[in-house]
């Protein structure tokens, strides 16, 4: 899907235009919406009386929080993803923007298989591979690669090095991602996985919204004026990767490539996070 789709979408807007887009996209839904119709549901056993007290909802999500906060190195790497999804959260909203200010929709269209191919590929080596034998750093260290991508991406207005970059972050996100599901499963019980993934997943993706309703806000109203021809960066920021539209973007990728670098180097300095692996046992032990 994400090598086909995004080419062949490109290709549909230019030739039915949006109006096309928007029913194929009604289409789809209704025919998800109609495999439920034949879908058969079982019926969920009656849980005993005895048994209730211990489901409730809100002691689920209360455990589940203070078994995070006993361990400070699970904490550490939740606050990490936490920041690191703020950031990708930012630059998943403003990427086709940028795309589309240096290239047509069906180019855009090609660009979304290119980086589909990313994807596929860095899932293929993390199946293969295994993923780093040191987990926190080798996802530190895969973060801080992936920032360097990004700021790649601000820095010349190239089709080119623009899917040469995201082809690579989107290589290194299963790596990243893989190895960070494999540690947490590693020490959190099989017992009370779901709960806890539960918190882990609301939390880690609580920053994600708000990245998406500052995105716009700061490219348009803030970065776009300070690099226009006599905006306040023209002469500074400005020398190095030009001045008028679309440049304020760039430098809102620059900025984000940044801390997505630094985010992570902090977060390895973190004592907790640094030694997770060593200092709380497998809970398969």
């Amino acid at each position: 899907a994400q090598l086909i789709c995004p080419a062949a979408a490109g290709t549909i807007l230019m030739t039915t235009g949006l109006p096309g887009v928007i029913l194929i996209d009604f289409l789809t839904y209704l025919f998800a919406a109609g495999i439920l119709f034949f879908v058969k549901f079982p019926r969920q056993q009656r849980i005993r009386e005895i048994d209730a007290d211990k489901l409730r909802f809100v002691k689920e999500i209360l455990y589940s929080w203070q078994y995070l906060t006993a361990r400070q190195g699970l904490i550490g790497l939740l606050i990490f993803f936490m920041m690191i999804n703020f950031i990708s959260g930012m630059i998943n909203a403003l990427l086709i923007p940028l795309m589309l200010d240096i290239a047509s929709e069906e180019v855009v269209g090609i660009f979304g298989s290119i980086v589909g191919a990313g994807m596929l590929s860095g899932t293929l080596v993390m199946s293969y591979w295994g993923g780093p034998k040191k987990r926190v750093f080798g996802m530190m260290s895969l973060m801080a690669m992936e920032g360097i991508f990004v700021m790649l991406l601000g820095f010349r207005e190239s089709i080119a090095l623009i899917s040469v970059a995201v082809f690579c972050c989107l290589f290194i996100d299963p790596i990243i991602n893989g190895t960070s599901q494999a540690l947490w499963q590693s020490k959190v019980a099989q017992g009370i996985q779901g709960r806890v993934f539960s918190m882990r997943r609301m939390i880690a993706w609580s920053t994600t919204p708000l990245a998406y309703i500052l995105a716009g806000y700061l490219a348009d109203n803030i970065f776009t004026p300070l690099l226009n021809v006599n905006g306040l960066l023209a002469n500074s920021a400005g020398r190095i990767i030009g001045v008028g539209p679309g440049r304020g973007t760039r430098l809102l990728f620059i900025i984000l490539g940044a801390l997505m670098v630094l985010v992570s180097s902090l977060s390895y300095t973190h004592p907790r996070l640094r030694r997770l692996e060593e200092e709380l046992p497998d809970a398969f032990d």
